[in-house]
């Protein structure tokens, strides 16, 4: 599953991938989502957050789940106002601009997928 925002040419996308390919983790997600810079503080990352959410639980997802490099307090703030916790911290795990980073681990679960 996916989801862009277009203004003027693209300025966003979110998507799904598989956590695992094994059949108990069917309905557990990973979510990745960029805005570009030029279109950031606008609402266009939550509007496709929220897309997505809604398109995970049509398709049977109970749980989402993110990894954002920590200094990353914007997206951090964003999976939080869309429902998502964090669960936990992953010490020099990325390495991005050859700099490693942290990463914190969120995710949301559904209150209508998976809850029996």
């Amino acid at each position: 599953m996916n989801c862009d925002a277009r203004e003027d040419g693209l300025v966003g996308w979110a998507a799904l991938s598989p956590f695992s390919k094994r059949s108990c983790y069917a309905g557990v997600a990973e979510v990745g989502i960029y805005v570009a810079a030029r279109a950031r503080g606008r609402g266009i990352g939550r509007g496709l957050l929220l897309a997505l959410v809604e398109s995970a639980e049509a398709h049977g997802i109970w749980t989402l789940q993110g990894a954002t490099i920590a200094e990353n307090a914007a997206s951090l703030a964003l999976q939080e106002s869309c429902g998502f916790r964090t669960v936990g911290r992953r010490e020099r795990i990325a390495t991005r601009d050859g700099k490693w980073h942290d990463t914190v681990l969120t995710e949301r679960r559904s209150h209508t997928v998976g809850v029996d």
